[in-house]
């Protein structure tokens, strides 16, 4: 029997690069202008050769432009160059693409922190250390958002969860920020409100949605929001009425 060829590194390169380049390019009716859409894919390949800290400084550093300005990349995100939301949903189209409309949309929704050390920083709070010991909580001042994302099907055994959407999850007692205060429940309701309502403005409202979370999404308000043709799967009590 005949050995199989792999594949040239140099063809795979291509073919990386080629998918890679059409995914950009599918996110550029975000971005108003041009130069802003261009910095935007600066920064994303920074992203990639980035082995420090992935801030604007160690990716510029990366990209070997350490003696540029970069007031004009900390704008893309200070000054709202571009739209979150419609980012995102060109992002959720490119994920169509790759996920049939006769099987369940499959998203995890969780809870995260980013840990902040001033106490005016916008929507920081005390929250509870998540590397505290379980027998002896401690606090830190933090930001908590809520990240939802893509559970693609398994390909030869393998999967990666792939982020759509991040949004700010700022307790009442936070500092002052742009955003109102929110639980935990209600943004990741919104996570899953929005996932749907994508689904049906892509012509797949007969499509189900499987969501994965865990016992802090099990609240009487998460379940009565939950919209038609979406299973919730969370931890929750064996006496809790539905």
């Amino acid at each position: 029997m005949p050995r199989k060829q792999a594949t040239p590194p140099q063809a795979l390169v291509s073919m990386l690069l080629a998918t890679l380049m059409q995914i950009i390019a599918a996110h550029r009716p975000a971005f108003r202008q041009e130069r802003t859409f261009r910095r935007a894919v600066a920064l994303l390949f920074g992203e990639l050769f980035a082995f420090a800290r992935h801030t604007v400084t160690q990716v510029l550093l990366a990209l070997g432009m350490h003696d540029t300005d970069p007031t004009a990349f900390y704008r893309l995100f200070s000054r709202s160059r571009f739209d979150e939301a419609t980012l995102n949903a060109c992002l959720f189209r490119e994920t169509l693409k790759r996920c049939s409309r006769h099987d369940p949309y499959v998203i995890g929704i969780d809870s995260t922190q980013i840990p902040r050390s001033s106490l005016t920083f916008p929507g920081s709070s005390w929250l509870r250390a998540l590397r505290t010991a379980v027998f002896q909580r401690g606090i830190h001042r933090a930001q908590r958002f809520v990240h939802c994302a893509w559970l693609p099907p398994r390909e030869k055994g393998f999967t990666r969860a792939i982020p759509l959407r991040i949004l700010p999850a700022f307790p009442p007692k936070a500092a002052p920020a742009d955003v109102p205060s929110a639980k935990e429940w209600e943004v990741g309701l919104a996570c899953i409100s929005w996932v749907r309502q994508q689904l049906t403005a892509a012509g797949r409202a007969a499509q189900w949605v499987v969501v994965l979370a865990d016992g802090a999404f099990d609240t009487v308000g998460m379940w009565r929001g939950v919209p038609a043709k979406v299973a919730l799967i969370v931890r929750t009590a064996r006496n809790r009425c539905l």
